[in-house]
Parts: structure tokens; C-alpha cells; sequence
């Protein structure tokens, strides 16, 4: 997907079609970038994401070098953490932050977005054909990607003995004392 927006470089007069993958560096960083195409492929059928494991599928081959880059390393069923934690370091990832380097829209060796870089992507979050998901306050969501957090158990007034708790004089641990005052009571 081509974005609408022309980047002028600077001095050269030069222009590129900014992509969704330079808006998702500008608005999360190099990770955003690995979620984004995660979602796109999840969303194309190309890339199948279940139980924090993510496989790309057989079948169409993506025409941005992110996706590419994603659907060779995800042959195999892999870990959405390594996934992540791999393409975000990839060369392909780390060309969209040195191109928006040289644009002024990020700075410095942690490519913290620049002011100009700010209001390009306060314009792109206006545009209505940009995907919601590469917005970071527009979480992308995969189908089974990962389990919903556990909810904390609730306490029981006798204890919860199912989550360890043996509840009130009955800690089993040693260094926890017994559960009973010998009195004193003075702070």
C-alpha cells in the first residue's frame, strides 16, 4: 500500500511515495514496523498467527521488502517474541529508519521522531485510507495471537488454596513467621 503523500528530499527535489511501513516507524519505531506487517500479511491470508507462533503460508509473495523479509523468516512456525525481536533488527526495517533519517522526520542513533516527523504523522492520522492498526494507540489484534492475560484469582476470606494461598497461620513458608503475634504490639 502507497501512501498519498509525496516526501520531498531534502535539496534534491526527488520525491517517494511514502508506504504504511514509514508511517508505522514514525508513529511506533522499528517494533511497530515487525506488528504492522504482521497484521497485514495475518490480514492478506499470506501469514497465519496463533498462540504467539506466527507461520507465513504458501501462496502469494509480498511485494514490500518488510513482508518479504517476514515471510522468509517465518518459513516455520516462530515465536512472535523472536519474530519481533529479529525483523525489527532486520536490514529492511532498519533502511525505512535511515530513509526517514535523511527526510528530517527522525534523529539520532534511537531515531526519536523529529517535529517535522511529528506533523507528517498527525497528517497521516487524518488520512481515512491509512490502516487504523499502524497508529501505537490502535493496538494490532490477531486472531488466537496470544492468550488474554490471566485474571488474578480472587481471595478467599479462608484463603485460595488453589493458587498456593493456605491462607491466615497456615504459610508454609519459613521465613514468613507463623501466622500468629506473641504479642508486643507497639510499632
Amino acid at each position: 500500500m502507497r501512501w498519498v503523500f509525496r516526501w520531498i528530499v531534502r535539496g534534491s527535489g526527488e520525491t517517494r511515495p511514502l508506504d504504511v511501513y514509514d508511517v508505522a516507524f514514525l508513529a511506533g519505531g522499528a517494533r511497530h514496523v515487525v506488528d504492522s506487517a504482521v497484521t497485514t500479511l495475518n490480514q492478506r491470508g499470506l501469514l497465519v498467527v496463533h498462540n504467539a507462533q506466527v507461520h507465513c503460508v504458501e501462496g502469494k509473495q509480498p511485494l514490500h521488502p518488510v513482508e518479504r523479509a517476514m515471510a522468509a523468516f517465518c518459513r516455520h512456525p516462530t515465536d512472535i517474541d523472536t519474530v519481533r525481536a529479529v525483523l525489527q533488527r532486520s536490514p529492511e526495517v532498519q533502511e525505512i529508519g535511515r530513509e526517514l533519517a535523511v527526510w528530517g522526520l527522525v534523529a539520532g542513533a534511537e531515531r526519536q521522531m523529529t517535529p517535522a516527523g511529528r506533523r507528517h504523522l498527525q497528517q497521516a492520522q487524518l488520512d481515512a485510507r491509512m490502516l487504523e492498526y499502524v497508529f501505537p494507540h490502535r493496538s494490532p489484534r490477531w486472531e488466537g495471537a496470544v492468550p488474554p492475560p490471566a485474571a488474578r484469582p480472587r481471595k478467599r476470606p479462608g484463603g485460595n488454596r488453589r493458587h498456593g494461598d493456605l491462607g491466615p497461620g497456615l504459610d508454609t513458608d519459613p521465613h514468613s513467621g507463623s501466622g500468629h503475634s506473641s504479642g508486643g504490639g507497639a510499632e
